[in-house]
């Protein structure tokens, strides 16, 4: 077995130092120096660029993203991240070249090379483009929602990272109105300014079933739900015949807002011919490799906006910017995909 000597010996990875039963806080993490050992054949070693923090880390930190795994305490947090290979054992992956991986939360990566998948960078030359869940948006559209020409959308949790990209594919799709659902009066005019959506409704302090119908009087044709509880019990409601549903997310329940859950009347899903779909991108693997040109397309021709959290690293400890991200995302101050940016090479 032959090995290669890391050329960057230290990597600095953030570890959950205890299991928080409520709010995280910057006590419940700390950033350890771990040594880079030398790489086996078919390793490679990865310095992170860009990390993606999405709300899903909530229920991994508190233990209650079942049924997914929780993040071990005392072991280092991972998540989606791109970089830049610094050495390799296999001719596939050489240095120098963009990779996109799992093992997030740190600056230096390493392992199989199987864990480490090349970016197409001459199709879409941002590596940020290539951490925000445009997959999972467009999937849903197009699978789990069926968004045709003159729908009538509904996208909850328009503001953040996968409803800042659902609300602009399901324009792109010929949807004639799209609607949202956001936490904040900023989020929602940034939703409707930015994004493009009609209207986004703050769903904090309006009376969101009243709201709703006022502005969707002949119904909802298809519904995007990042959000789950009263908030698709409401869009339920005001569902046309025959329309469909796509079943993203469970935000009320992973952010325990006292959202009390959710509660169909199965005779209404019945009655209406309602399709409630849940979905992950994996299942239409055709739609995910056509997404890198589909977007290089919309941004040539400036129809999309790759709606972006920057949580910069500065200071003597750039990974601590992470842990800030990920706590401000939990407080509802981000929109978009947070991602950190570790590296000067494409602020």
């Amino acid at each position: 077995m032959t090995t290669h000597t890391a050329s960057h010996p230290v990597s600095h990875q953030v570890r959950l130092t205890r299991r928080p039963s409520v709010d995280p806080s910057r006590d419940d993490f700390t950033v350890a120096r771990v040594p880079v050992p030398p790489l086996a054949d078919g390793q490679v070693l990865v310095r992170n660029t860009h990390l993606a923090l999405g709300a899903v880390m909530r229920g991994l930190i508190l233990g209650s993203a079942a049924p997914l795994p929780a993040y071990p305490v005392g072991d280092a947090l991972f998540g989606p991240a791109v970089g830049r290979v610094v050495d390799s054992t296999v001719p596939d992956l050489r240095a120098g070249q963009w990779v996109r991986h799992r093992s997030g939360w740190r600056d230096l990566a390493w392992g199989p090379a199987a864990g480490f998948a090349p970016l197409d960078t001459a199709t879409l030359p941002d590596p940020v483009a290539h951490l925000l869940p445009g997959p999972v948006a467009d999937v849903g559209m197009r699978a789990a929602a069926g968004v045709r020409a003159g729908d009538t959308v509904l996208v909850t949790g328009a503001a953040g990272s996968v409803g800042s990209l659902a609300g602009q594919v399901a324009r792109l799709l010929g949807a004639s109105r799209v609607i949202g659902t956001a936490g904040g009066a900023d989020k929602a005019a940034w939703a409707e300014t930015v994004l493009g959506y009609d209207r986004v409704l703050d769903h904090r302090v309006s009376d969101l079933g009243v709201s709703l119908a006022a502005e969707v009087p002949d119904g909802l044709d298809a519904v995007f739900d990042t959000v789950g509880g009263t908030q698709l019990e409401t869009a339920v409601a005001l569902t046309r015949p025959r329309a469909r549903i796509a079943l993203c997310g469970s935000l009320a329940s992973q952010f325990g807002d006292g959202d009390r859950g959710l509660h169909l009347d199965p005779s209404v899903v019945i009655g209406s011919r309602l399709t409630l779909a849940g979905f992950v991108p994996a299942d239409h693997p055709e739609l995910v490799a056509a997404w890198p040109d589909r977007l290089a397309t919309w941004l040539a021709e400036g129809r999309f906006h790759l709606p972006v959290h920057r949580a910069e690293a500065v200071g003597d400890e750039p990974l601590q910017a992470a842990v800030d991200g990920i706590l401000d995302l939990f407080a509802g101050r981000t929109r978009g995909t947070v991602v950190v940016y570790l590296d000067d090479a494409h602020r």
